[in-house]
């Protein structure tokens, strides 16, 4: 289960009916985020960074998918070293919770804040509508950030 990936669009996502992060890898495939496939502790991104270590490949871009709906969020650029993936709720008081997923493209850049930056984009699910960008230091994340 550490290495497997979800490479098709199958029942358990149908069935989840919730936005869910798409990966496009350098040999061509998909690999789609099917958190909690195995139990309560299954982050999809986890088991994705095991098989790229595994196999040598390396991510190119990052979608967001619900139904048919699908929008590219992040595309590999020159200087990128890795790739963010998180989810957020926010709410104002009196409104419902907002429930966000977020992606970063990690980039050598070297400036005077950080060795390296994480460029995110916090797109507001599941309508995929992009509410906020911002850079953020990457140290600060380490959980959520596949290395190439």
């Amino acid at each position: 289960m550490d290495n497997t990936i979800c490479t098709v669009y199958d029942s358990y996502l149908q069935d989840i009916d919730r936005t869910v992060w798409v990966t496009v890898l350098s040999d061509g495939s998909n690999v789609y985020g099917d958190d909690y496939r195995y139990g309560e502790n299954d982050i999809a991104y986890r088991r994705l960074a095991k098989y790229l270590k595994d196999t040598g490949l390396r991510i190119e871009k990052i979608l967001l998918k619900f139904r048919s709906h699908v929008e590219e969020c992040q595309v590999r650029n020159e200087g990128t070293v890795g790739w963010y993936f998180g989810r957020g709720i926010g709410c104002w008081m009196g409104q419902e919770n907002i429930h966000y997923m977020i992606t970063g493209q990690v980039q050598e850049a070297p400036s005077l804040e950080f060795q390296r930056s994480c460029h995110c984009k916090k797109w507001r699910v599941p309508e995929i509508l992009l509410d906020e960008e911002d850079t953020r230091d990457p140290t600060s994340y380490i959980e959520n950030i596949i290395y190439d």
